[in-house]
C-alpha cells in the first residue's frame, strides 16, 4: 500500500512540472522557422551616363623589324675575310664578306685580252677592205676579194661584241666574290669564318641583317573594332602608343606611333585580323622580338552609353543588366557591349538615365526586390527618380 502512494506521488509531481513548463513557456508560434521575413538586401546601383569617349583599343603586340635580311653568297666560293663584326650596324652597299677571287679574277683578264686581240684584228681587217675597195675601183682586184674582207670586218665586230658581254659577265663574278650588305641595319650572329666553303643554297645564312630605325610592332584586333577602325582611319592617321613592361622612370614613358598596315583577311579561327603598327626606334628601345602592350586610338565613339563594367551579366542570350524598376525589382535587360574603358563599359540596348544594379549581379535573380544605394555613397532616395 505503501509503495503504491509513493507511485502515485511521484505521478502528481511529474504533471506539475510538465503544466509549470508549458505556462513558463508561452504559446507556440504558428509561422515556421524558415518562413520569416526577409530583408531586401542592399545592392550598389548606377545610372547610365552618356558622353563622347575616345574610343581605345588594347592589345599585346611583338616587335618585328621593318626589313630581315639573311645573307647568302650569289655563287660558291670559300671566304676569304670577313669585314663586319657581329651586331655591327651596317650600311646598304658595305662590304661584308670577301670570297676567294683568283679565278675570277684570271677569267676577267682572260675575257679582256681576247678582246684587245680581236680588236687588233678588226683594225687589220679593215684597213684591208679599204685597200681592196681601191683596188678594185681600178680593176685589179675582183669584187669578191672586197666581199671576203668586209665579211671579216664584220665577223670581228661581232667577236668584240662577243668579248664584251664575257667581260661583263666575270666581272660580275668577280662581284659576287664580294657579299655586301643589301639594306642599313644591324647585323646579327657571323656563322662563317675565313676558310668556310659558302654556296646560294646552304640552310643557314652567312648573317642576317635586321632594320631597326624605324621598326615595326605585330597585333591583332577583334574583328568586330574593323567598322570604327575603317571610319576613323578615313578621316586620319590613327596613332598607337606603345609601353614596355616592367620598366621605371623615363623607360617607362609610352613611345608613339602610327597605325600602317590591316591585313587583307580576317583569321576566320580566332575572329582577329593583323594590324602593324611603326615607331621611330631611334634610342633602340624596341627590339625584334619582344613584347609591348599596345593602345590604338580608333577615334571617338559619339554620345556612347556608359556603365560600370561590374554592371555586365554574362547569360545563356549574351550579356546582359540588371534594370532597378520603380519598386526596387530587377529585371534583366539584354544589351550589346561595344568597348571597355577605365572600367566603364560601352553599350547599346538601354536609353541613357536609366538605374542598373552596378555591382553584386551574379547573386541577384530577376524579380528580387534590393534596397539600392548610389556607387559614390550618392543618397539612396533617389532611387525612386526615373528617367
Amino acid at each position: 500500500m505503501k509503495q503504491r502512494n509513493w507511485i502515485l506521488g511521484i505521478a502528481i509531481v511529474a504533471a506539475l512540472g510538465w503544466g509549470g513548463y508549458q505556462l513558463n513557456r508561452g504559446p507556440v508560434s504558428a509561422t515556421p522557422a524558415g518562413k520569416a521575413a526577409k530583408t531586401p538586401p542592399t545592392v550598389l546601383v548606377a545610372r547610365i551616363s552618356q558622353s563622347d569617349v575616345p574610343l581605345e583599343i588594347d592589345a599585346t603586340g611583338q616587335v618585328v623589324p621593318l626589313q630581315l635580311v639573311e645573307v647568302r653568297p650569289q655563287i660558291a666560293g670559300q671566304v676569304k675575310k670577313v669585314l663586319i663584326r657581329e651586331g655591327q650596324d651596317v650600311s646598304a652597299g658595305q662590304p661584308l664578306f670577301l670570297l676567294e677571287d683568283g679565278s675570277e679574277r684570271a677569267a676577267l683578264e682572260k675575257a679582256r685580252a681576247q678582246k684587245a686581240r680581236d680588236e687588233a684584228q678588226l683594225a687589220d681587217a679593215q684597213r684591208i677592205l679599204t685597200r681592196n675597195r681601191s683596188l678594185q675601183q681600178q680593176n685589179y682586184v675582183a669584187p669578191s676579194a672586197v666581199d671576203s674582207a668586209a665579211s671579216t670586218v664584220d665577223s670581228l665586230k661581232a667577236a668584240i661584241a662577243a668579248d664584251v658581254a664575257t667581260i661583263r659577265a666575270a666581272e660580275v663574278d668577280l662581284a659576287y666574290k664580294t657579299v655586301s650588305a643589301q639594306i642599313s641595319g644591324r647585323s646579327g650572329a657571323i656563322n662563317v669564318y675565313p676558310g668556310s666553303v659558302v654556296t646560294p643554297a646552304q640552310a643557314t645564312p652567312m648573317t642576317t641583317i635586321a632594320q631597326l630605325d624605324p621598326i615595326s610592332v605585330s597585333f591583332s584586333i577583334a574583328e568586330q573594332s574593323l567598322p570604327q577602325l575603317f571610319a576613323a582611319r578615313a578621316q586620319h592617321r590613327l596613332k598607337v602608343s606603345a609601353t614596355l613592361a616592367g620598366q621605371t622612370g623615363d623607360a617607362a614613358a609610352p613611345l608613339q606611333g602610327e597605325l600602317s598596315f590591316i591585313d587583307n583577311v580576317v583569321d576566320s579561327r580566332s575572329g582577329t585580323i593583323r594590324l602593324k603598327a611603326r615607331f621611330d626606334n631611334a634610342a633602340g628601345r624596341l627590339w625584334p622580338g619582344m613584347y609591348v602592350n599596345l593602345r590604338l586610338q580608333a577615334g571617338v565613339l559619339k554620345q556612347a552609353l556608359l556603365l560600370p563594367v561590374g554592371a555586365l551579366q554574362s547569360g545563356p542570350d549574351g550579356k546582359f543588366a540588371f534594370v532597378v524598376g520603380p519598386d526596387n525589382q530587377l529585371r534583366a535587360q539584354p544589351l550589346q557591349l561595344l568597348a571597355i574603358r577605365n572600367e566603364q563599359a560601352m553599350v547599346s540596348g538601354l536609353p541613357a538615365g536609366t538605374l542598373v544594379v552596378a555591382a553584386g549581379g551574379s547573386s541577384l535573380r530577376p524579380g528580387d526586390r534590393i534596397k539600392p544605394k548610389f556607387v559614390g555613397d550618392q543618397a539612396a532616395g533617389q532611387a525612386g527618380a526615373r528617367p
